[in-house]
Protein backbone atom coordinates (compact mmCIF):
# COMPACT_ATOMS: atom_id res chain seq x y z
CA UNK A 1 0.00 0.00 0.00
CA UNK A 2 1.34 3.37 -1.20
CA UNK A 3 2.50 6.04 1.60
CA UNK A 4 3.43 9.36 1.85
CA UNK A 5 7.48 9.61 2.14
CA UNK A 6 7.33 12.44 4.98
CA UNK A 7 11.20 13.92 3.81
CA UNK A 8 10.91 13.42 -0.27
CA UNK A 9 9.24 15.77 -2.79
CA UNK A 10 8.90 15.65 -6.68
CA UNK A 11 9.27 18.29 -8.97
CA UNK A 12 7.90 18.12 -12.31
CA UNK A 13 7.81 20.23 -15.95
CA UNK A 14 11.31 21.32 -15.43
CA UNK A 15 13.79 22.19 -18.52
CA UNK A 16 15.54 19.24 -19.22
CA UNK A 17 18.88 20.64 -19.14
CA UNK A 18 18.22 21.84 -15.27
CA UNK A 19 21.00 20.57 -13.04
CA UNK A 20 21.32 20.41 -8.92
CA UNK A 21 23.20 24.43 -8.78
CA UNK A 22 20.00 25.63 -10.43
CA UNK A 23 17.90 24.25 -8.07
CA UNK A 24 19.86 24.45 -5.10
CA UNK A 25 19.65 28.37 -6.08
CA UNK A 26 15.76 27.90 -6.41
CA UNK A 27 15.26 26.00 -2.90
CA UNK A 28 17.92 29.20 -1.55
CA UNK A 29 15.79 32.23 -3.12
CA UNK A 30 12.69 30.36 -1.40
CA UNK A 31 13.91 29.88 2.20
CA UNK A 32 13.86 25.88 1.57
CA UNK A 33 16.33 24.13 3.91
CA UNK A 34 17.35 20.82 1.47
CA UNK A 35 19.50 18.27 2.36
CA UNK A 36 19.54 16.30 -0.74
CA UNK A 37 18.96 17.13 -4.48
CA UNK A 38 18.48 14.28 -7.25
CA UNK A 39 18.29 15.15 -10.53
CA UNK A 40 17.62 11.58 -12.83
CA UNK A 41 19.07 12.47 -16.70
CA UNK A 42 16.42 13.55 -18.30
CA UNK A 43 15.09 12.50 -22.07
CA UNK A 44 15.56 15.60 -24.29
CA UNK A 45 12.09 15.39 -25.80
CA UNK A 46 10.51 15.69 -22.68
CA UNK A 47 10.28 17.73 -19.11
CA UNK A 48 13.63 17.03 -16.56
CA UNK A 49 11.88 16.17 -12.90
CA UNK A 50 14.01 15.98 -10.06
CA UNK A 51 13.53 15.19 -6.29
CA UNK A 52 14.13 17.30 -3.14
CA UNK A 53 14.89 15.60 0.09
CA UNK A 54 14.21 17.22 3.46
CA UNK A 55 16.07 16.97 7.04
CA UNK A 56 12.23 16.81 8.35
CA UNK A 57 9.09 16.62 7.20
CA UNK A 58 7.65 19.67 8.27
CA UNK A 59 9.95 21.22 5.34
CA UNK A 60 8.59 19.15 3.22
CA UNK A 61 5.46 20.38 3.57
CA UNK A 62 6.73 24.07 3.54
CA UNK A 63 8.56 22.90 -0.05
CA UNK A 64 5.27 21.87 -1.74
CA UNK A 65 3.25 24.78 -0.63
CA UNK A 66 5.88 27.28 -1.77
CA UNK A 67 6.90 25.67 -4.84
CA UNK A 68 3.60 24.00 -6.42
CA UNK A 69 2.20 25.49 -9.32
CA UNK A 70 5.11 28.14 -9.06
CA UNK A 71 6.29 30.16 -12.79
CA UNK A 72 9.80 30.39 -12.66
CA UNK A 73 11.07 30.85 -16.54
CA UNK A 74 14.58 30.12 -15.29
CA UNK A 75 13.48 26.29 -14.40
CA UNK A 76 10.59 25.92 -16.47
CA UNK A 77 8.35 27.29 -18.90
CA UNK A 78 5.50 26.59 -17.26
CA UNK A 79 4.05 25.46 -13.86
CA UNK A 80 5.71 23.85 -11.34
CA UNK A 81 4.06 20.35 -10.10
CA UNK A 82 5.33 19.64 -6.64
CA UNK A 83 4.14 16.82 -4.10
CA UNK A 84 5.17 14.55 -1.66
CA UNK A 85 6.51 11.55 -3.04
CA UNK A 86 5.04 8.18 -2.25
CA UNK A 87 6.00 4.69 -1.78
CA UNK A 88 5.05 1.37 -0.89
CA UNK A 89 5.02 -0.02 1.95
CA UNK A 90 7.63 -2.74 2.86
CA UNK A 91 5.63 -6.21 2.42
CA UNK A 92 5.63 -8.84 4.98
CA UNK A 93 6.56 -12.37 4.53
Amino acid sequence: MPRPDPLKVFIGSLHNDINKPQLQKLCEFYELNVAEIHVPRANPHQLAIAFLEFWHPEEALVAVERLDGLEDRVVTDGYLHVFRVFSREPSSV
